[in-house]
């Protein structure tokens, strides 16, 4: 741990009580946000509304991001911020950048479905290194930071243990703005999984990469996302002794839109099965 600390320190140009004030700024954040989410949750007072690639959009998607946006930047003026809604905000160029999906699961939230999340995480020199994810009903903060663990309301998580892929809980998310060929795909990774695990759970939020964080789930398969939809979790994964890659096994870049997610067990598994979906 000292090791990968001291590497990581070099590498960012960061130490671990900047990394410590970081994660806390982002579950500050998440906190926020979630508050923003409850208080409109079922009674939304302008409903949804379409943008530009059909993705439904509320009220609270863009107040919940200001707030934290406002934040961030109030307390890192020298920090940049790329929200789903907004856009850049903050200082140009900056090796510090906030990554912000502030109401992801939106239309489970739209309808009243209570599995919806905020989600943020923070690069250094384009290097996610802090992530944190809030699910307000059932009050759930999910946050890790490099080389300091993953934890859940302040106690540290694990992913499971369970292997091979048929005892194992295996999850699937695709975006509801998926296009035709996208879609069909996804039917044929459900079919997969359904055959080969012993449950499939079709989800929809970075919720299901939290959960198999926190060992709920042992693999969560995701096409069509963007980087807000995984980014936040992606560290806490990993800080829990997972692994996330994209359905090849390499690793994630910011313009990866198909991942997988594991318990690390099953994870060779998983994409060879992936692999064989035509």
């Amino acid at each position: 741990m000292e090791k990968h600390q001291r590497t990581l320190e070099e590498h960012l140009l960061v130490d671990e009580k900047e990394l410590e004030k970081f994660q806390q700024a982002a579950i500050k954040a998440c906190k926020i946000g979630g508050v923003i989410q409850l208080e409109h949750f079922n009674k939304l007072t302008t409903g949804p509304r379409l943008k530009f690639n059909d993705d439904v959009v509320t009220e609270v998607d863009e107040k919940a991001e200001k707030a934290v946006t406002d934040l961030l930047l109030g307390e890192f003026p020298d920090h940049c911020v790329l929200g789903e809604e907004g856009g850049n905000f903050g200082k140009n160029g900056s090796k510090y950048r906030w990554i912000i999906d502030p109401l992801d699961g939106t239309m489970n939230y739209s309808r009243g479905v209570p599995y919806f999340c905020i989600s943020i995480a923070l690069e250094i020199n384009k290097k996610i290194v802090v992530g944190a994810v809030y699910k307000p009903c059932g009050n759930e903060l999910f946050s890790a930071s490099r080389g300091r663990g993953a934890f859940m309301n302040g106690d540290r998580i694990y992913v499971s243990e369970m292997q091979p892929m048929k005892k194992c809980i295996c999850v699937y998310c695709t975006s509801h703005h998926t296009s035709l060929p996208a879609l069909e795909y996804g039917k044929k990774l459900v079919g997969t999984f359904y055959s080969k695990a012993k449950t499939t759970r079709i989800r929809g939020s970075a919720l299901d990469l939290c959960y198999v964080a926190a060992g709920r789930f042992d693999s969560a398969t995701a096409t069509c996302w963007e980087y807000w939809d995984w980014a936040g979790a992606s560290v806490i994964v990993e800080e829990a002794g997972g692994i996330i890659t994209d359905l090849k096994g390499d690793a994630l870049n910011p313009d990866s839109k198909e991942i997988c997610a594991s318990n690390g067990k099953i994870h060779a598994e998983v994409l060879r099965e992936i692999a064989n979906v035509k």
